[in-house]
């Protein structure tokens, strides 16, 4: 009789981080998930990425269980890593912990926003029309979730903010792999929030954020469950020169976000 796979859980490193070496196939993996190299329900074999990154097994095993903890890979007992597959029960259950969340840090600003909030997030809006026009994709990823992580730590509640830190790279790893171009209507509705932000109507920029969130989670282009594939770890992992692909996009996508002021990655 065939077992269930158990699903081990992952922590985060001890010290808040993972050393360099650990950090580059972290970036390497990323850039593999967000460039589609390395598709949902691929093995990533401990072996392999050790000879592939010319490192020792302990150090993949410290960049597996981060890349576990933030949810964008799955380790198995007795089975190794997968390249997370995000179901339809998982996307929505981050996505009704969100608007939980963020339906009441947008009230909580709107009742005590500033003059130099307003600024900050109209400047946050144009780096936002920035990236569309330019068709920088992977900038605008990581510039709405900050938008939101930017809410979060200007209305002042510490645990509602780490709280959204850590479900935030989880949900911009699915929207840079299910949704594809750089469409305007999540930044046009940043910008609608904004108006009543400025106004100090909180129940409607509770009421809006719900909406707005509620129709980012139904862009989502999501394909049936995978199971687990065979890639080419190198060629996924590493470019022509044999230099690892981390540079490509991770950095901009999650190299903003925080959880308690220091870096996910």
């Amino acid at each position: 009789m065939q077992m269930a796979s158990r699903v081990v859980r992952a922590h985060p490193a001890s010290d808040g981080g993972v050393g360099t070496r650990a950090q580059s196939i972290v970036d390497a993996v990323l850039s593999g998930i967000c460039t589609h190299r390395l598709a949902p329900g691929a093995k990533l074999g401990e072996a392999q990425m050790a000879q592939i990154f010319g490192t020792s097994r302990s150090v993949v095993r410290q960049a597996l269980q981060h890349l576990a903890f933030l949810g964008v890979v799955r380790l198995e007992a007795n089975r190794g890593a997968f390249v997370a597959n995000a179901s339809l029960k998982e996307v929505a259950d981050l996505y009704s912990a969100r608007r939980l969340i963020e339906a009441e840090t947008v009230a909580a600003l709107a009742r005590d926003c500033t003059a130099n909030d307003i600024r900050s997030l109209r400047a946050h809006i144009g780096r936002e029309r920035e990236a569309e026009r330019t068709g920088d994709r992977w900038m605008l990823i990581r510039l709405r979730s900050e938008f939101h992580l930017t809410i979060a730590k200007l209305a002042g509640n510490d645990v509602l903010h780490d709280l959204l830190a850590q479900i935030l790279p989880r949900t911009a790893m699915i929207a840079a792999f299910y949704r594809a171009g750089c469409e305007s209507c999540p930044t046009d509705e940043h910008s609608r929030l904004l108006e009543h932000l400025a106004s100090g109507d909180a129940a409607t920029c509770g009421r809006l954020m719900c909406d707005h969130l509620e129709l980012d989670e139904g862009r989502l282009c999501l394909p049936p469950a995978a199971t687990a594939r065979q890639c080419d770890l190198r060629e996924a992992l590493l470019d022509n020169n044999g230099e690892d692909r981390g540079g490509d996009v991770p950095a901009a996508i999650f190299g903003g976000l925080a959880v308690s002021g220091r870096k996910v990655i």
